[in-house]
C-alpha cells in the first residue's frame, strides 16, 4: 500500500503495521523524486522489514553512504532504476559518473552506488567520479526541476 503524506521535511516512510507493509510518500514529490523514494522504500521492504515494525523507517535524506541500512536500500533502488547493460556500455565508451547521470537524467550518486554494486558483483568498471554535491541532504519536495 502506498499513501501520500504531507509535510516538507519527510520524503518517505516504510513501516509494517498489523502485518501490513506500508509505504508513505510525500505528496509534493515530483515524478523523478517519487520514483527514487519509492524504489528506496521498496529496498527497505526487501531488506529491512523487521526494522520497520517499531515506528517505521523515515526518510529525511536519501542515498546516504554512512548507514548500512540506508546504503542497502539505496543499492536496491540503483539496481531497480538503472539498467546494467546501459551502465556497462556507457562505462566502456569512457563516460564519467557525471556524464552517465546526465545522460540518464538521474543523480550521480545513484550512478556511483550502481557502479560500486556492479563491481562488487563481479564487473570491473572503472568510471571516474568527482562528487562535489550534497546529494539529497537538503532536498525540498516542493522544488521544481529536480534533478
Amino acid at each position: 500500500m502506498i499513501r501520500p503524506i504531507k509535510g516538507a521535511e519527510l520524503l518517505g516512510m516504510y513501516t509494517v503495521q498489523w502485518k501490513h507493509r506500508i509505504m508513505l510518500l510525500n505528496e509534493r514529490l515530483g515524478e523523478y523524486q517519487r520514483r527514487l523514494v519509492a524504489a528506496h522504500e521498496l529496498g527497505h521492504d526487501a531488506r529491512h522489514r523487521d526494522l520497520a515494525k517499531d515506528g517505521g523507517i523515515k526518510e529525511f535524506t536519501l542515498l546516504s553512504l554512512k548507514d548500512r541500512t540506508e546504503y542497502e536500500a539505496n543499492a536496491f533502488a540503483a539496481h531497480l532504476l538503472l539498467d546494467n547493460d546501459t551502465i556497462i556500455e556507457m562505462a566502456k565508451n569512457g563516460y564519467t559518473v557525471q556524464q552517465i547521470a546526465m545522460e540518464l537524467n538521474t543523480m550521480m550518486e545513484l550512478v556511483n552506488i550502481k557502479i560500486t554494486e556492479m563491481n562488487r558483483l563481479g564487473e570491473n568498471l572503472r568510471v571516474p567520479f568527482d562528487n562535489n554535491s550534497c546529494f539529497l541532504s537538503k532536498v525540498h519536495p516542493e522544488e521544481d526541476g529536480w534533478p
